[in-house]
């Protein structure tokens, strides 16, 4: 156990004082490239771990322990480089970004005007539905209080909707109509939460007189 503990104290010093880093696998090339003749030099580390999936680095962490652990002379006296391999650069950013258009897709192609508000009632996205009910730009809406959308006859009800709904359970929703230029519009307000913090509003335009 103690032996344990000196080892970890040991690896929490070298790591404070860069005898031992993480790099990514292209940087530690690059690096190579510009020092071949003695790459000790590059950051003055003995080893280098690249990043990579956690279940490949959690394999080296374990061979670097287990050698820590059997040569008491560590450092060693070459410098090792420890890779993942296998890994296609960025492939994790490049996925959120595809998911990230394919929800922005999802959220222009909708049957109904959606516009996304945020805690302060300001708006941060509308699509291409709710730009023609309401008839204005992007940069007409965007960043204005959402307020500023509604005639002057349906901006209290929407205020007193948007706190109220803030009270309520999640996945509540309050409707209500409100005249826009002689069209009735039905508006639909329901609450954002991300791991049960307020995060904003959607509401959601039809524009139909069936409702109303």
């Amino acid at each position: 156990m103690q032996n344990n503990l000196a080892i970890k104290k040991s690896i929490t010093e070298q790591i404070s004082n860069g005898s031992i880093r993480i790099n990514s696998t292209k940087e530690i090339e690059q690096l190579l490239k510009l020092f071949p003749s003695d790459p000790k030099l590059l950051k003055g580390a003995d080893y280098y771990m690249a990043k990579g999936p956690i279940n490949k680095l959690t394999v080296q962490l374990n061979e670097f322990m287990a050698e820590f652990e059997t040569h008491p002379d560590f450092p060693p006296k070459v410098m090792k480089i420890m890779e993942t391999g296998g890994v296609y650069p960025r492939r994790d950013a490049v996925e959120l970004l595809n998911a990230l258009k394919f929800h922005q897709a999802v959220f222009e192609n909708l049957g109904i005007g959606t516009i996304v508000v945020d805690t302060d009632a300001r708006i941060i996205n509308v699509n291409s539905a709710a730009f023609n009910i309401l008839g204005k730009s992007a940069t007409q809406v965007l960043n204005i209080p959402v307020a500023d959308l509604f005639p002057a006859s349906a901006k209290a009800k929407l205020v007193d909707t948007l706190k109220q709904i803030m009270a309520l359970p999640e996945k509540t929703k309050i409707s209500f109509c409100a005249d826009f230029e002689g069209r009735a519009i039905r508006i639909t307000v329901s609450a954002i939460f991300l791991s049960t913090a307020e995060a904003g509003w959607v509401l959601a335009l039809e524009d139909t007189a069936n409702y109303c």
